[in-house]
């Protein structure tokens, strides 16, 4: 009696290799899109890049927000106050506005 094997091993055995050999290019497909192993590779490459510098941009907010905030605990007037946000907000458009060009540009290129 031969033991046939069950769909849960079925599915976790490798995938069958010619005895040829096969190339990446046909062990890796992308459902639905012909796209090539490099290209497939530099979309990721490049997605993670993005990825990267938007937390780098988000920390580095973050660090400014909370100077911001320790700042604010400073001021003795409404008018030191005033100035001190005027200049936060204005640095958060400034660097907002900075980092959206860099996104565009990324998707650019």
């Amino acid at each position: 009696m031969t033991r046939t094997k069950s769909k849960a091993e079925a599915v976790k055995s490798p995938p069958h290799l010619s005895s040829e050999g096969d190339t990446l290019a046909s062990l890796w497909t992308v459902p639905g899109a012909n796209l090539s192993p490099p290209t497939v590779i530099d979309t990721v490459r490049r997605m993670s890049e993005l990825q990267m510098g938007m937390s780098q941009f988000a920390a580095e907010r973050t660090r400014k927000n909370a100077a911001t905030l320790a700042a604010i605990a400073t001021c003795r007037t409404p008018l030191d106050f005033l100035e001190l946000w005027r200049t936060a907000a204005a640095e958060a458009v400034s660097d907002y506005a900075e980092e959206t060009a860099r996104i565009l540009e990324l998707q650019r290129n």
